[in-house]
């Protein structure tokens, strides 16, 4: 599409004539349609082979990039406008419309300046992996050539700082490997018989390098729940805290309010939002703290799974005491590098909003902090349909 001062141009290319554009640009100019560019320094090729679903494209494969600094090309800052071709109000809106990567940052975007070809992959990818049992993972292949070639998935997964080999054929599109469900870290790769990457995945217990649309390799146990969260930070649904005393006033010794109340304050703010956990021995740095210590001090006594199991009841009960209003609460522990990590979940109330008993505010969340509302502004509320 040709504007007065933009050209939005698309085009797919056979492997000859990718060949010829590369000919071209190691002469230092590219032709898109009729129209020569020519660069203003010499160019570096780059190559990354990457999976399904990243920020290129939905398929795996490779991507060409090539940095270009045309130098007679000005972004120009008004808007897009033509009778035979759709309005966008500047080249960053146009960009991102007509691109489709899987994400573009506008202005901001690492792409910008250079040109970028894409490979998708789509003779053979892995389309889904699931543990169908702890120590049985499955993966499902596709592709247009998934009957035609031999194809193996090999790789190694981690169990604390152990590493395990495996070599798995492919039959009838499908994997079948013996994987333990907990291990720290994995990879695999989907290969032919002359060791060609058709795909990959890695991952490990802190992130995940994969879409995790197709991908289901972590059981969402306690500890999962909780690596997810440190990953996150702390934002509409997540709360860091650290060792809370269930049995301790809702006002500090200082005058101000106490962890406790801080909890109780997050659970009501989460009810009266979209639900939320909260956990109890991660810092602010997001990293694990843990509560042994705090446990130890408050149950007079080692850790012991009476004393957890305890502790738990106690919380429980202490919140729900004083939240006014029915709110499902969950709380549990998780183990994560021998350290001890509570798990407050709170769903969103089906009537709001809930309270705090002897406290005339009411408490939302909101991003990563609790908005607090005094009583003279929750007719607003109700009118907007946040409460009913």
């Amino acid at each position: 599409m040709l504007y007065e001062h933009v050209m939005l141009y698309e085009e797919f290319l056979t492997g000859s004539e990718i060949l010829e554009m590369q000919t071209q640009l190691d002469m230092g100019h590219v032709q898109f349609g009729d129209k020569m560019i020519f660069a203003s320094s010499a160019q570096s090729w780059a190559l990354e082979k990457v999976q399904v679903e990243n920020s290129n494209m939905k398929y795996a494969g490779k991507i060409i990039s090539i940095p270009f600094r045309a130098s007679s090309i000005h972004l120009p800052a008004e808007s897009l406008l033509s009778l035979k071709h759709p309005y966008f109000p500047n080249v960053e809106e146009a960009a991102r419309c007509w691109l489709e990567f899987s994400s573009y940052h506008g202005l901001h975007d690492s792409r910008n300046g250079a040109i970028t070809i894409l490979l998708p992959e789509i003779r053979a990818y892995m389309r889904q992996a699931e543990y169908v049992d702890n120590d049985t993972l499955e993966i499902l292949t596709a592709g247009t050539d998934i009957e035609k070639v031999s194809l193996t998935i090999k790789g190694a997964y981690w169990i604390q700082e152990t590493i395990y080999h495996f070599q798995t054929q492919v039959i009838n599109s499908k994997a079948i490997l013996n994987i333990p469900s907990n291990n720290q870290r994995l990879e695999c790769y989907l290969i032919d018989q002359a060791a060609n990457v058709y795909d990959f995945h890695k991952e490990d217990k802190y992130s995940r390098t994969v879409a995790p649309t197709r991908f289901k390799l972590r059981q969402p146990n306690a500890a999962n729940i909780v690596f997810e969260a440190m990953i996150k930070g702390e934002g509409q649904r997540i709360e860091f805290k650290p060792f809370v005393e269930p049995d301790q006033a809702m006002i500090a010794s200082g005058g101000g309010r106490s962890k406790l109340a801080e909890v109780i304050i997050s659970a009501v703010a989460f009810a009266n939002a979209d639900g939320g956990n909260i956990y109890l021995g991660i810092d602010d740095d997001c990293c694990v703290a843990g509560i042994k210590k705090g446990l130890e001090k408050w149950g007079r006594g080692p850790i012991s799974e009476s004393l957890i199991a305890r502790y738990l009841g106690t919380l429980k009960a202490t919140i729900k005491d004083r939240i006014d209003g029915d709110v499902e609460i969950k709380v549990s522990a998780a183990k994560i590098d021998e350290e001890l990590i509570v798990i407050v979940e709170v769903q969103d109330a089906a009537r709001k909003p809930v309270g705090i008993r002897q406290d005339n505010y009411v408490y939302v969340r909101t991003g990563a902090s609790n908005s607090k509302i005094p009583p003279n502004q929750l007719r607003h509320y109700f009118q907007s349909g946040i409460f009913s």
